[in-house]
């Protein structure tokens, strides 16, 4: 008897300690029913951070809610229009307000609208832009955003974008997928820029698996950073950033160093190479963090902030360009046009795309 009471106490503590991991591990989840109704279910909190998948794919587009551990919700819900514009919103649930309130607004301009990418009342393109030519940011726009930052609602934002990376990164291998969840990246790597407020993913890491965290460290060149995925870096600030190429093993015509595609520690880490055909292809100019590109997409900018990366590395090259540096661009000038090449070029004064009122401003 006491050896079965003792075999059974065992089988307690062993049970209990499986589950109090699957608790604290973050679940990624499809739910076909999901929609904008799902972000007025009272929030209770489930000690790990989840992200629920209605639907990921290019006919229909991308819809998911991120849920934090403490319950807070923010849902994605991007789409192709069908003049091929992309556009996107994330919404939330103000308990305040009681009613359901745009985190981020991204849609093309229209003849009779002015289109964007707008965040807390602030364009970021444009804010980008004026901040690029002036050589600082706006301090009234500054203040805008980092006031709204501070909220839960958009730390939730913020970690529901790296959720998005962190955990899709496996299904979305084509490049028109891919930018469904690349505008909603771009966009915080473009916050993040204007604060100098950068939020990091430490709330994702504390639940993620540890051989994920483990390829995520080892993808950092020498401790230059503290997380290297396929399309996205955090650096040691906790700048989140799905641009910047480490100043790495990179063959250009500044450096003789190898191509990214035949380093060997790439191919240990697991990391993709996406539209590999030879050796000679070796990544430089395109606008991502490394081989693996979301949406084909290289800007001469986007080359040139790859250009001041490879001989200057990463902190020189940010708001402006080291005297001397020929053929570069600070990362700024290339978030400016990647944003651009995300977004397209709008509806060039024609009648709005086909999508109705609702799928904005759905209660």
């Amino acid at each position: 008897m006491k050896i079965f009471k003792l075999a059974f106490a065992v089988f307690l503590i062993i049970l209990f300690h499986l589950n109090s991991n699957a608790a604290t591990q973050f679940s990624l989840k499809q739910e076909n029913t999901l929609s904008v109704k799902s972000l007025h279910e009272k929030e209770q909190p489930t000690g790990a951070p989840s992200l629920r998948i209605a639907y990921f794919n290019t006919r229909q587009g991308l819809l998911g809610i991120y849920e934090s551990a403490d319950g807070k919700r923010v849902l994605f819900r991007s789409k192709y229009t069908a003049r091929g514009n992309l556009v996107a919103t994330a919404l939330h649930y103000n308990p305040d307000h009681r009613k359901i309130e745009q985190l981020i607004d991204m849609r093309p301009s229209t003849r009779v609208a002015q289109g964007g990418i707008n965040v807390a009342g602030v364009e970021l393109s444009r804010a980008l832009k004026e901040g690029a030519k002036n050589n600082k940011f706006d301090p009234k726009q500054q203040k805008k955003l980092k006031n709204n930052m501070g909220s839960i609602a958009n730390e939730t934002l913020m970690d529901g974008i790296a959720a998005l990376y962190l955990h899709l990164d496996q299904i979305d291998n084509k490049p028109e997928l891919s930018k469904l969840i690349a505008i909603f990246g771009a966009s915080r790597t473009a916050i993040e820029l204007i604060t100098g407020h950068y939020n990091g993913i430490e709330n994702l890491i504390a639940a993620s698996d540890e051989s994920k965290v483990k390829l995520l460290s080892q993808g950092c060149l020498k401790g230059k950073c503290l997380y290297n995925g396929n399309k996205f870096v955090v650096h040691r600030s906790g700048f989140f950033d799905v641009l910047s190429a480490q100043k790495s093993n990179v063959k250009t015509k500044f450096s003789k160093q190898v191509s990214c595609i035949n380093n060997s520690n790439n191919q240990k880490a697991g990391f993709k190479i996406a539209g590999a055909e030879d050796d000679n292809n070796d990544c430089h100019g395109m606008c991502g963090p490394g081989c693996f590109n979301p949406g084909n997409i290289s800007t001469p900018e986007c080359l040139g902030h790859d250009n001041c990366v490879q001989e200057y590395g990463h902190l020189q090259c940010i708001f402006s360009v080291p005297e001397g540096c020929v053929e570069c661009n600070s990362l700024v000038e290339a978030i400016i046009s990647y944003l651009g090449a995300l977004f397209g070029g709008g509806n060039n004064g024609k009648d709005e795309d086909s999508i109705p009122n609702e799928w904005w401003d759905a209660q």
